[in-house]
């Protein structure tokens, strides 16, 4: 936590699914394949949109990602291919150095800095 002298571990079930996540994504294999089409859009997304989801908020829940797919997979569907923007990112020039048009939505996820949101 920012400004505070406390530690606060993360949950079991959430340090599972990330090592689960990077030993996959270590394992996956390099291709040279690219997808054609116009390149440059960019689906915004955050680390807080793990586990910001749960518990539910005034009666709100998505645990499927309805509101990120709902973003993402109109253009997929349609042969366009879109690149996921990590929030956590925004500080570095090239992260938005290639998009063009960025689809953003801070339903499910909130930026953990206000630095994010101000470059």
């Amino acid at each position: 936590m920012a400004n505070s002298d406390s530690s606060v571990y993360i949950p079991k079930y959430y340090s599972t699914q990330m090592q689960v996540m990077v030993n996959s994504l270590n394992n996956m294999p390099v291709s040279t394949n690219k997808v054609t089409g116009v390149n440059g859009i960019g689906v915004l997304m955050s680390n807080s949109l793990m586990f910001q989801r749960f518990p539910t908020h005034n009666g709100f829940e998505d645990p499927q990602f309805s509101i990120f797919y709902g973003q993402t997979l109109p253009l997929v569907k349609r042969g366009i291919p879109v690149q996921t923007v990590h929030m956590e990112n925004l500080g570095y020039a090239a992260t938005l150095k290639d998009i063009k048009v960025l689809v953003m939505s801070y339903s499910n996820m909130k930026p953990n800095s206000a630095q994010y949101m101000s470059n």
